[in-house]
């Protein structure tokens, strides 16, 4: 892979181990967006060289790598890729929210539907790993749970029903899914989510 990124890219510097990568460059943050198994590992490498980091999403796959990564470099900045934020409905919204605009908000529905088919999940992949990828929660849907929380706050009492229904032969996890949750602010919600839309994705929605 080295050899080949060399050839289409002949101007770049090219590394086959991270850690020859931060000794040779001087830089101020490192960037993050390798498979997501690696994202802890390798931004803890970048972090114990005084470096802040951007990680894809999601930031890890075990919640505690995330709280330990966090206290143990908790003068350095650790950003997590979240680009919904800035789409201009997303940001049109949590103004309307921060205005009071649409008033009490009583009940929030998330619903998610996708495509991702033996076209995505490739044999020998990490994608469908459930050590390395994680599910679907993690690889696709990761963006509307922060959109969730960015607009609407903390949640509790969570409930969830997972299945698998086409993806038995090509991941190691859930497809789809439906969660349901109270919000701390007052009100319910629900997600709904699912990889088995044939063919390509249908629905990304927030009502």
């Amino acid at each position: 892979k080295c050899k080949q990124a060399k050839e289409k890219y002949p101007e770049a510097n090219v590394y086959n181990k991270i850690e020859l990568y931060i000794q040779d460059q001087k830089c101020d943050v490192g960037i993050i967006a390798t498979p997501n198994y690696l994202h802890i590992p390798q931004a803890d490498l970048f972090l114990r060289e005084n470096h802040h980091v951007v990680i894809e999403k999601p930031m890890g796959i075990r919640f505690s790598d995330c709280v330990a990564l966090n206290k143990n470099h908790h003068d350095k900045h650790i950003f997590c890729v979240m680009q919904n934020r800035y789409s201009p409905p997303a940001k049109l919204l949590k103004s309307m929210l921060e205005k009071g605009v649409l008033g009490n908000i009583y009940i929030v529905q998330i619903q998610c539907f996708w495509n991702r088919d033996e076209r995505y999940y490739q044999p020998g992949n990490w994608r469908g790993s459930l050590e390395k990828d994680g599910g679907v929660l993690y690889t696709q849907f990761s963006h509307f749970i922060d959109m969730m929380y960015w607009l609407f706050g903390d949640i509790r009492n969570i409930k969830t029903r997972l299945y698998n229904h086409n993806h038995q032969s090509c991941t190691e996890f859930d497809d789809s899914g439906v969660a349901t949750f109270d919000l701390e602010k007052g009100g319910s919600g629900s997600l709904h989510f699912s990889t088995s839309i044939y063919d390509t994705n249908f629905e990304s929605s927030i009502t």
